[in-house]
């Protein structure tokens, strides 16, 4: 495979990687403003806070994949009107979520131990936010506007620090990282729904039909997927925060938010790669475009993997000073975990951009396997990890098996 670094598509791909960067640096530099900020204690229920929200805000990332999809496979005249489709589904949709959360207040209160309803509501806020964020970001990536779609995430991730710096002056010292946390994502899904909707001004609307049994079927996969590949990824905190003491909970929070740099900066890519998985139907590009992710993310996690392993200690007291370096020396096995999640990442995202119901199947048995090994092996946070680990080497062996097997298909009916 001759690989060209100056190809439209990696050159698409640094962008992503660069401008995801800058996103990064500075979301990490609001969890580090909390680490400082907050007790350990507090720290550790922001941290299983965000882990929640990213478990329950499946409900709405599910229509991304959809979104981009049906962009995707279909004339760009008709984008106007897919827009409107959606976007005009999406009021009642938020009305139901917000119904089927309120229900879930207890819940959320004995999983965070948490007693504020004021925290509570802010995660109502947070949640229907990244429904409307979700939805105009995915139709900003199917379009391949990169520029436009970085943009909002160093927006987003700057106004949580602008934020975090005027709240805590105002006092709110215990919730500031909740309230600065959920008033970025409003924000943000405001500023990205008047871009939307101005493009739509531009546009003359076609007529846009679709199979809704189809988008039906498309749609309860994406949530299933991304549901189990959502827990797989948020799990550890809300584990380690019910299992184990405030304290330790804390310390591993902080070790956690950092191999998490691995996992979102290498798969940054999927930016860039989802929406041309979705287009292409050719086996050679196709083999092409995965073969080369694939090689993106090793390299990438492989440097980070290094350094971590290298300079646990340096890289924690730079970042939280002294106060979480005695978990220092789980640092380089959690980022081994996180290589190996980033590369079945991009594997299962490839198997749901191709609409195969193995994405589901084996992301699923992944999380059972998960839960069956640390509901024994919890006792402590070398066994938790390692309890997430092994089951993730063979579902990469089961993803590239399925991968290579829908691109000999393509191959057959091409």
């Amino acid at each position: 495979m001759k690989f060209n670094l100056f190809s439209k598509t990696n050159k698409l791909t640094l962008i992503a990687l660069f401008g995801n960067m800058i996103a990064a640096i500075l979301n990490y530099l609001f969890h580090f403003l909390s680490g400082k900020i907050l007790s350990v204690n507090n720290f550790g229920q922001l941290e299983s806070f965000i882990g929640l929200f990213a478990i329950t805000s499946v409900l709405t990332g599910a229509i991304g994949p959809v979104i981009i999809n049906q962009i995707t496979h279909n004339s760009p005249k008709k984008i106007s009107s897919i827009i409107l489709f959606f976007q005009n589904k999406l009021i009642a949709m938020s009305f139901v979520l917000t119904l089927i959360l309120s229900i879930g207040y207890p819940v959320f209160n004995s999983i965070l131990k948490n007693e504020n309803f004021f925290i509570y509501l802010l995660f109502l806020i947070q949640i229907i936010s990244s429904f409307y964020l979700i939805f105009y970001q995915s139709i900003l990536q199917a379009q391949f506007k990169i520029f436009t779609f970085l943009l909002l995430g160093i927006f987003f991730s700057l106004s949580k620090i602008f934020f975090i710096f005027i709240f805590f002056h105002l006092g709110f010292s215990d919730i500031v990282s909740n309230l600065s946390l959920s008033l970025s994502y409003a924000f943000t899904a405001i500023i990205s729904a008047i871009i939307i909707n101005r493009q739509l001004s531009k546009n003359t609307a076609k007529q846009f039909s679709v199979s809704l049994k189809k988008l039906a079927s498309f749609s309860f996969l994406s949530l299933v997927t991304n549901f189990f590949l959502t827990i797989i990824i948020n799990q550890d905190t809300i584990i380690a925060r019910y299992f184990l003491s405030e304290s330790s909970a804390g310390s591993y929070a902080a070790i956690s938010l950092v191999s998490k740099i691995i996992f979102f900066f290498s798969t940054a890519i999927l930016i860039v790669y989802y929406p041309l998985f979705n287009q292409n139907d050719n086996k050679r590009h196709l083999n092409k475009l995965l073969l080369t992710g694939m090689m993106f993310i090793v390299l990438v996690c492989a440097g980070f993997v290094l350094i971590y392993s290298l300079y646990p200690s340096l890289i924690l007291s730079l970042l939280f000073g002294t106060k979480f370096i005695a978990a220092a020396n789980m640092l380089p096995l959690l980022s081994i975990f996180m290589f190996f999640l980033s590369i079945f990442y991009f594997l299962i995202q490839f198997l749901l951009s191709q609409q195969n119901s193995s994405s589901a199947f084996v992301s699923g048995i992944t999380v059972l396997t998960q839960t069956i090994l640390i509901l024994f092996y919890h006792q402590s946070l070398t066994n938790i990890i390692y309890s997430m680990m092994v089951p993730i080497i063979p579902a990469i062996v089961f993803s590239w098996y399925y991968s290579k097997q829908i691109i000999k298909i393509k191959h057959y009916n091409y």
